[in-house]
């Protein structure tokens, strides 16, 4: 009994302390601490979660890993979220991609940078513009059963035409899509300095 209790102690005490502190060599913290700047203690803290949702110790975290977090679980958004830290796109978050998307959720970040995770939470498929159907799925996500579906369509539409901002249209296509300077343009009074900031 004493030795199993002191093996967990033990366990939980390496992976929350020591063995965070081993795992990132300190020429990695120093690079991570310039890219996201973020301090070397929140950086060790930031890997001990890292560590705990990476239970099977591979090294980067999956979309169901991200799963095991009930807040993420029961949000609408919940994958959303996920696709943000998953900028490669093939489901292999690492900790340098962790890390640099909560970087941009510091009240200290620039506002291209929050503009820039913005417009990934709707640009799914990372092609850099916003096409009608992935603007539609997250409206759909944020409103629910609360609108019939031929308004949701049209509300698209309406955004997407007021996010041109008065220029000239010069084919049907381009109301099928929102591009990065229509969604910078959209965005510019969202106050996303304020919004999307958390302390970490």
């Amino acid at each position: 009994g004493i030795n199993a209790e002191y093996g967990i102690h033990r366990q939980t005490k390496s992976s929350e302390m020591g063995q965070t502190q081993s795992s990132l060599p300190p020429d990695e913290v120093a690079r991570l601490c310039e890219q996201t700047s973020f301090s070397r203690k929140q950086l060790l803290r930031l890997h001990a979660r890292f560590s705990r949702l990476d239970k099977f110790d591979v090294g980067y975290l999956s979309t169901q890993d991200f799963l095991s977090i009930p807040e993420i679980a029961v949000n609408p958004l919940g994958l959303g979220l996920i696709a943000l830290f998953d900028v490669k796109r093939n489901d292999q978050i690492t900790f340098e991609q962790f890390c640099t998307t909560l970087s941009a959720f510091r009240p200290e970040a620039s506002v291209a940078d929050k503009l820039n995770l913005t417009l990934r939470l709707y640009d799914v498929d990372g092609d850099g513009v916003i096409q009608k159907p992935e603007l539609y799925r997250v409206f759909k996500f944020m409103v629910g059963a609360n609108i019939e579906d031929e308004q949701l369509d049209k509300l698209c539409d309406k955004v997407i035409v007021d996010s041109k901002h008065g220029r000239e249209i010069e084919s049907a296509e381009e109301l099928e899509y929102i591009t990065y300077d229509d969604f910078k343009w959209a965005m510019s009074n969202a106050q996303l300095q304020s919004k999307l900031s958390i302390r970490i």
